[in-house]
């Protein structure tokens, strides 16, 4: 046989995706994404944000590492996305400014988002219960929020996970009642 096809023999396929599959489909048990194992990333600390910032060469002020925490809560991917743009082209004003715009730095994965929730109903309408500070009665739904990563458990307590998805989804998100 040919030693291409002994290589692609041993070969493993590994799949890897930033949110747990639960928002994204209907039948969680037919999917490709309901085998292996799930790994949580908490939020940075707001030390672990400030060593992100150095070893990113940014220098910022310490009012914009304060914004940074607040506006985005030590999300893993959106801080490593706002370091990023900062580091390339960003300045600290621009980037509050324009967080929530849809053209701005982090519009495609709001965007993202906000198509998804548009296309499910029912979890639009309990992330808007809890944009609302309104119990949502279905627990699986806030299941599924949480597992998208849209929501988090704070103090006993429902709560958007980061204040510019708070700040975002609120003014955009409209579901047909």
């Amino acid at each position: 046989p040919h030693p291409l096809k002994k290589a692609w023999k041993r070969a493993d396929l590994v799949l890897v995706i930033s949110t747990e599959p639960s928002m994204l489909i209907d039948r969680e048990h037919q999917s490709p994404f309901s085998v292996g194992e799930i790994s949580r990333l908490s939020d940075f600390l707001p030390e672990q944000v400030r060593e992100l910032i150095r070893l990113h060469g940014s220098e910022l002020s310490d009012e914009h590492v304060s914004q940074l925490i607040s506006l985005l809560g030590g999300h893993p991917y959106l801080t490593r996305k706002a370091l990023y743009d900062l580091r390339k082209k960003a300045r600290p004003e621009d980037l509050f400014e324009n967080a929530t715009e849809d053209n701005g730095p982090f519009g495609d994965h709001l965007r993202y988002y906000l198509l998804r929730l548009q296309e499910k109903r029912d979890l639009a309408i309990a992330f808007c219960q809890i944009l609302q500070n309104e119990k949502c009665e279905d627990e699986s739904l806030v299941y599924r929020l949480e597992a998208a990563g849209l929501i988090k458990r704070r103090s006993g307590k429902i709560v958007p996970r980061c204040k510019l998805y708070e700040d975002y989804f609120r003014e955009r998100l409209h579901p047909r009642v």
